[in-house]
């Protein structure tokens, strides 16, 4: 019975031992360059249903979901909720919090994984802009030791790369069309 503890014991300092070492936080982050304004970008990005019908990259990981919008586009507190078969798409919800300046505040809940801060930053001009996407967040003291064996930049990044890459493809064309009509 004493080894049984003893083995308990030497288990539990292990795991405290490698939460703190593991890492405190993660960021994934991708950049794009996009062909439109700033401020035309800026309002797509706070349009979770063309978020969802044009540049998602998990829409087509499960175009079957079922999604629900609260709010309205471009208003704090819009929301988009979903829920998915599919394991890597899940089930959770994306509210828009807030802009400042450049910087496009959305809070990202998937069930079961709690929730995390994702930005949008924008700069550029009335012609051509730069989109980065960030998702970054504390891990809690516990939850380090997960961190040493998942690499949140390589699970996240390609969709934030195909992400970035179908909103510059919708939102270029529409630009183009828009500026054809005038």
């Amino acid at each position: 019975m004493k080894k049984f503890l003893y083995i308990i014991i030497g288990l539990i300092l292990v795991y405290i031992i490698l939460c703190l070492i593991g890492p405190k936080h993660f960021r994934a982050e991708r950049s794009i360059e996009i062909n439109a304004p700033s401020e035309f970008v800026k309002s797509k990005l706070t349009d979770y249903k063309f978020f969802q019908e044009k540049w998602s990259p998990w829409t087509e990981k499960d175009p079957k979901m079922k999604v629900s919008y609260k709010g309205n586009p471009g208003e704090i507190g819009h929301v988009l909720a979903w829920e998915s078969k599919n394991k890597e798409v899940g089930v959770g919800s994306m509210t828009y919090i807030n802009t400042n300046k450049d910087t496009i505040m959305h809070s990202l809940y998937f069930e079961g994984e709690g929730e995390s801060p994702i930005y949008h930053i924008v700069t550029g001009d009335d012609k051509k802009c730069k989109v980065t996407w960030i998702m970054a967040n504390d891990v809690p003291f516990f939850g380090r030791v997960f961190m040493l064996f998942m690499d949140i930049e390589k699970m996240i990044a390609p969709d934030f790369e195909k992400g970035l890459l179908n909103l510059k493809k919708s939102v270029e064309i529409m630009s183009f069309d828009t500026e054809k009509k005038e």
